[in-house]
């Protein structure tokens, strides 16, 4: 999540702002070059909408409905920034950068308009497939090719966090496969994160870890001053839901290896003392290490879990979201005061837009 503070006001303030009974808002659409410098701004959308999806290869993606006014679609790139009256100046917060499509034109009365779809900058390591063979030693650090596949793609804005783990066997990449699915496969292989651009279009990676207490970064409530719009949705499904797993790694290159995690516990309506095994089996084509198998096993279970427990709600345009947000989440009416991690959003980009939220709750 993005941080409140900015354009000389602290969190508090813009956290109050947002939530205020009457707010002033905006949404400015910038044009950006192929090297992410800023041009101008695009005068003619007329509408918009965001979607965030934490599942989804490309994460965030998007729609304008914009006049034709001479963009070049192969090399611009667009990025929305909201903004939110304070005083005299405005406090801003960017929404993602995007490639762009190149519908059709099509004339309406005397102008002439598109509905363009967009999508974030893994778009570009998406259909980038590599056209020379790549190689890399024994010992070599998987974050080190990570970043060799994106320096590859002329993509220098990336904040990997580096890691110790090397593979233990040289590879090897075929010209043709592409780059965004060489990334991921050595990232699942350390238990990171997938890649993903952030809201300014930097790649982003890093290690997964248990959720914190430090890590809640906000709170929506239905009390005082509350942004939640509408019904809310809590979804509890224990149907087929597994309480055993079994993983294993399958590849000639690398060393059996297995690991298995059983929820026991007598408090989980889920645990194998409470009702039948459930088995998920789960094939993977590399890991780092055994300690990397058992921890990557382990989230997959806290992972089914939380995933009983769905929330879905709307709330006005909330700008600072992006990858698995972490949140205090109370209704008084369904009687919830939980912590919940955000797998996906959407915006409708417009003064008195909604956003959609749905969030997962975070157990012990």
């Amino acid at each position: 999540m993005m941080q409140f503070a900015r354009a000389g006001y602290t969190d508090a303030e813009i956290q109050a702002a947002l939530v205020a009974p009457t707010r002033q808002i905006r949404v400015r659409y910038e044009l950006l070059g192929r090297d992410l410098q800023y041009k101008r701004d695009i005068t003619t959308v007329s509408s918009g909408t965001i979607t965030f999806d934490s599942g989804s290869a490309i994460m965030r993606t998007a729609a304008f409905e914009m006049h034709d006014e001479g963009i070049d679609y192969l090399s611009a790139r667009v990025r929305p920034v909201f903004g939110l009256r304070m005083g005299d100046t405005w406090a801003e917060w960017p929404l993602g950068v995007f490639v762009l499509s190149s519908p059709e034109r099509v004339a309406k009365a005397k102008t002439v308009s598109r509905t363009v779809e967009a999508y974030d900058l893994n778009q570009l390591l998406k259909t980038d497939g590599i056209s020379t063979r790549l190689y890399y030693p024994a010992g070599t650090r998987y974050t080190d090719i990570v970043l060799n596949v994106l320096y590859g793609a002329g993509i220098t804005r990336a904040n990997i966090e580096g890691a110790e783990d090397t593979i233990a066997e040289a590879v090897e990449y075929a010209p043709g496969a592409y780059r965004l699915d060489i990334i991921n496969e050595l990232l699942a292989a350390i238990n990171y994160t997938p890649i993903h651009p952030d809201a300014n279009g930097i790649f982003i990676a890093r290690k997964q870890r248990d959720i914190e207490l430090s890590d809640i970064a906000y709170k929506y409530s239905t009390k005082q001053d509350s942004v939640i719009m509408g019904e809310a949705k809590e979804a509890v499904d224990y149907f087929d839901t597994p309480n055993r797993f079994i993983a294993y790694v399958s590849s000639p290159e690398v060393a059996p290896m297995w690991a298995m995690y059983e929820n026991a516990d007598p408090q989980s309506p889920l645990s194998t003392k409470n009702r039948q095994l459930v088995t998920e089996v789960i094939e993977l084509r590399d890991i780092s290490t055994q300690a990397e198998l058992d921890a990557y096993v382990r989230r997959r279970a806290i992972e089914a879990e939380a995933d009983l427990h769905g929330i879905d709600f709307a709330t006005g345009l909330m700008p600072m979201h992006g990858y698995k947000d972490v949140y205090q989440f109370e209704h008084d009416v369904l009687g919830i005061n939980e912590i919940y991690q955000e797998t996906a959003w959407s915006m409708e980009l417009r003064a008195g837009g909604k956003m959609q939220h749905k969030a997962r709750r975070i157990t012990e």
